[in-house]
């Protein structure tokens, strides 16, 4: 995103914004495209037209999301379990 954007030095750490820089991304439309709060909104903007227009293909692309969500958790659940199982073995020996 080199030369698209710059970092907004208003805002704390925790909330820094991306702004348009002259270009193609300039006001409105570039603060659109790079706030990370708003891509959440795109985001269900996109299901929710999904689901009026063509609500089994919305509803496939919600079933991928939610089965990738449930194997990331299940995932980071495994490996919380061998580092404790490591850490168990590691206080035995």
């Amino acid at each position: 995103m080199d030369g698209m954007v710059q970092l907004a030095p208003r805002f704390p750490v925790g909330l820094q914004s991306l702004l348009p820089t002259r270009g193609v991304f300039q006001s409105p439309l570039g603060e659109l495209l790079t706030c990370p709060f708003c891509l959440e909104l795109w985001f269900a903007g996109a299901f929710v037209a999904g689901f009026t227009l063509a609500s089994s293909a919305a509803r496939a692309a919600a079933l991928v999301g939610t089965i990738t969500a449930g194997a990331d958790v299940l995932q980071y659940g495994f490996a919380g379990l061998q580092v404790a199982w490591k850490r168990i073995s590691e206080e035995e020996s």
